[in-house]
């Protein structure tokens, strides 16, 4: 009896220690940008600059660089319209949601109206996450300053941050390293081409809730001159800029002069 007493003993404690070694596990956080990361869409950044007008997809807008002086109207992202997934990163964002040791956030620069948007497109892709946080930002110290909040109330020890824009990884990867010694990775995944997306455009708008006013005075200096301005774009901003804009004056049969 005593015997057996010992080996139930024995039993007991070693599932403790089980018990204790997985609530000792780490807390995982995974941060999925938006635009270009889960999905495309048709949403389009108005640029005002002077007697010009510029439509740029969120693609082109990554590599833009606006001058003093111009307006930048996001007035069209408050909503998900017709919106495409892109397969490989949408499945690793449902496998991470399904994990219940994680916390899933997407982290986006869209206006703050957008976040009901987003929500009602996830949850019709039967997914279901944490939150949807909408910085009305587009600068990437935001997306690294949210993020080390977040990460230091809730006491996460091993962050992913994956986003389309190697400048917000960087930023985010950058601010958490300083913050703590956490174990942190930044995933830098590349612009969406044809054969990444999951299937065709779903033909349907999925609008906010609570639309934001979403217009931005740019005040820094830079040369707001129509011909400038164009010369101290990148070559990514002109290539991605012309291949929508063939007519434009700043483009020659689609390529940036």
């Amino acid at each position: 009896m005593a015997l057996k007493n010992t080996l139930f003993e024995l039993r007991r404690l070693a599932g403790l220690e089980r018990r204790y070694i997985a609530e000792g596990e780490k807390k995982r956080l995974r941060i999925y940008d938006c635009d270009d990361t889960l999905i495309s869409s048709e949403s389009r950044i108005t640029v005002h600059k002077g007697d010009e007008t510029l439509e740029l997809d969120s693609a082109t807008f990554a590599h833009f660089k606006p001058s003093e002086g111009d307006t930048l109207d996001f007035s069209d992202f408050n909503h998900i319209t017709r919106p495409r997934i892109i397969k490989k990163n949408f499945e690793a964002f449902r496998a991470d949601a399904q994990d219940p040791d994680t916390e899933v956030v997407i982290l986006t620069a869209r206006p703050k109206g957008s976040a009901t948007a987003i929500e009602a497109f996830i949850e019709a892709q039967g997914v279901k996450i944490s939150m949807v946080i909408a910085l009305a930002s587009s600068d990437p110290d935001d997306k690294g300053r949210w993020v080390v909040g977040h990460m230091k109330e809730h006491g996460y020890d091993d962050v992913r941050f994956i986003d389309d824009s190697r400048a917000n990884v960087n930023a985010v990867v950058g601010f958490v390293k300083k913050a703590a010694n956490v174990d942190v990775k930044g995933v830098n995944v590349p612009h969406p081409q044809e054969a990444d997306y999951a299937g065709p455009t779903i033909p349907k708008q999925f609008p906010s809730k609570a639309p934001a006013q979403a217009q931005v005075k740019y005040t820094k200096p830079g040369d707001h001159t129509p011909s400038e301005w164009w010369k101290a774009q990148s070559a990514d901003f002109k290539r991605n800029y012309c291949l929508q804009h063939g007519r434009s004056k700043y483009c020659r049969q689609g390529h940036p002069s």
